[in-house]
């Protein structure tokens, strides 16, 4: 599993008081790590981007050099529903501060 071995090389690598910011959070939202040093020294956080300002938020420490890369494989995630390309910016409900979110380019519909 990416993820898995994502975490065993991220967390030892994070300095005291350090952030480790994860794009693409796997599906369901379920971020695994250690306890231990991550409550009172550093933090993690999961984030998928789903505007184009959230992407460019998540772009700027990358950029700066502040962040490694770790790619894992694109899993699809059919049961999130649709929505046309054009409302990409346009703000989605979260009920009890959950959002389902994902995105799969379907080349059927050019969606």
């Amino acid at each position: 599993m990416v993820e898995g071995a994502a975490r065993v090389v991220s967390h030892p690598g994070l300095r005291r008081g350090g952030k480790l910011v994860r794009v693409a959070v796997p599906a369901y939202g379920t971020l695994r790590g250690p306890v231990h040093g991550t409550v009172r020294d550093t933090s993690v956080t999961g984030y998928d981007p789903g505007t184009r300002q959230g992407l460019a938020e998540v772009r700027r420490p990358h950029t700066a050099g502040r962040t490694v890369s770790v790619h894992g494989p694109v899993r699809p995630r059919s049961d999130h529903g649709t929505r046309p390309h054009a409302s990409v910016d346009e703000p989605t409900a979260m009920p009890r501060g959950r959002a389902r979110t994902g995105i799969v380019r379907d080349p059927g519909t050019g969606r």
